[in-house]
């Protein structure tokens, strides 16, 4: 083609995995990470999730043995909660539409305390932020996928779920749709240091404040969607997307698919 300049990027992410530490190997931040709504210089921006994901993929230099590789997603707006609430460690998804978004971002490193440390770089003119080009993910539509066999296992141990959970009508099945109901329909509190499977971070320095119910948000606009279907699962994303009563329905199971508009 010739005259045009626009591009465009359309791809399926696969067999993602919510990564279950707090830190990698790399040093970028894992698991699941909540940025509550808040006002920049006086402009609305919206709530944010942040997600490490881990996908395991063939590696021609290993002779086809699989390969860690580790991304960062970001979802924006309820679409934000709704992935809060959901992301439990070890969660599978599928990234069904994506965009990228380059932007330079600071580097940390951490302290003997475990604690990050912005780095900065000593010029004539004083300390300067160093910091790296990146490329961002922000998710678009993703379908949800099974829970990780070691978080239900533990799940069970803590006494959130019993022995026949996930058999349809059994008194184990109805005491965990109610458990379901009660985590998928959790608001955020500000305040809080955590929501539903994510740590919260709240956004600090100069010009940040509160949020505006009354002004429209510049930035981070984005609504979630829920396909519905005949699942527990279904069913909680759909009313959470929406903030809807929560209805009683059928056994829990993955395949939900959550689009942000």
């Amino acid at each position: 083609m010739s005259g045009n300049s626009r591009g465009f990027v359309k791809g399926v992410i696969g067999g993602v995995r919510v990564a279950n530490k707090e830190f990698t190997k790399d040093g970028k931040q894992g698991g699941v990470t909540y940025y509550p709504a808040h006002s920049k210089n006086g402009s609305n921006v919206n709530q944010r999730c942040v997600i490490r994901g881990c996908v395991n993929i063939p590696s021609k230099m290993k002779g086809g043995a699989e390969k860690k590789v580790y991304l960062t997603f970001t979802v924006w707006n309820k679409l934000a909660d709704t992935m809060a609430r959901s992301c439990s460690e070890g969660k599978e998804f599928d990234v069904l539409d994506f965009e990228f978004n380059q932007y330079d971002a600071q580097i940390y490193t951490q302290d003997a305390a475990g604690n990050s440390v912005a780095v900065t770089l000593q010029t004539p003119a004083g300390p300067v932020a160093l910091k790296t080009p990146r490329l961002g993910i922000t998710i678009k539509e993703i379908r949800f996928g099974g829970e990780s066999a070691k978080f239900i296992s533990r799940d069970m141990e803590r006494g959130h779920r019993a022995v026949g959970w996930d058999i349809p009508g059994t008194p184990a099945n109805i005491a965990w749709k109610a458990t379901l109901a009660i985590r998928n329909s959790e608001q955020y509190v500000p305040g809080k240091e955590r929501f539903g499977f994510a740590k919260v971070i709240a956004p600090k320095g100069p010009g940040i404040g509160a949020y505006d119910p009354n002004q429209k948000p510049t930035y981070g606009v984005q609504t979630a969607v829920a396909t519905p279907a005949a699942t527990t699962e279904a069913a909680v994303m759909a009313a959470t997307a929406a903030g809807a009563v929560i209805p009683p329905v059928a056994a829990a199971a993955g395949g939900v698919v959550v689009k942000g508009l």
